[in-house]
């Protein structure tokens, strides 16, 4: 990277700051109030697409915090970094149990007997996995948001009148984003719950 390359990094982190601040702060406040609810869910396909959902929210988090810092990887990046892959892992997780579900009949006569109840074994198991799943979720979210907060009292510190403004203005928009609507909201059941 040329020093003018760098220069131009630079300045477009500082003008984008406030504006990427408050796209991580409510990504990660939309994942914290979503999860409890997704986990609630009975219907594993309803918690399979939560989960989906919140982790979209963490790549929002993780892709706003790159685009307003210089320095790559800290703690809080670390923490995002590690939502975002326990996500991914509990959307896999979620998503082979609802499989599971809607085939044990079908995979129990592709096998040429009734193995149902092995089925049902491996689903339970996938059941339990996501709970631990879920609980880790709801440990990094506590673990991540003292580093969250810290981080943006930081950032704050040095923000000028205007980008206070673009500050507030973001996270209002964003809100209003990330919980009405951009693609990014939660099953219908649990929108109800929101509201």
């Amino acid at each position: 990277m040329t020093a003018r390359q760098r220069i131009h990094r630079h300045t477009l982190v500082e003008m984008n700051r406030s504006v990427c601040t408050a796209r991580r702060d409510v990504a990660c406040e939309r994942i914290a109030e979503l999860l409890p609810l997704v986990a609630q869910e009975k219907s594993a396909n309803l918690r399979c697409e939560g989960y989906k959902r919140c982790a979209v929210l963490a790549d929002e988090a993780m892709r706003a915090t790159r685009r307003s810092q210089l320095v790559r990887e800290n703690p809080l990046t670390r923490c995002l970094q590690l939502l975002q892959e326990t996500l991914q892992a509990q959307v896999s997780t979620t998503g082979h149990q609802a499989e599971l579900g809607e085939e044990t009949e079908e995979l129990a006569q592709a096998l040429a007997r009734d193995d149902t109840p092995a089925l049902e074994t491996v689903q339970e198991i996938f059941l339990r996995d996501e709970k631990n799943l879920a609980q880790s979720l709801d440990g990094l979210l506590r673990l991540g948001a003292p580093l969250l907060e810290a981080d943006t009292r930081e950032r704050k510190k040095s923000f000028s009148e205007d980008d206070h403004r673009r500050h507030q203005t973001a996270t209002e928009e964003f809100r209003n984003v990330y919980g009405n609507g951009g693609g990014i909201t939660p099953p219908q059941k649990m929108r109800r719950s929101l509201v």
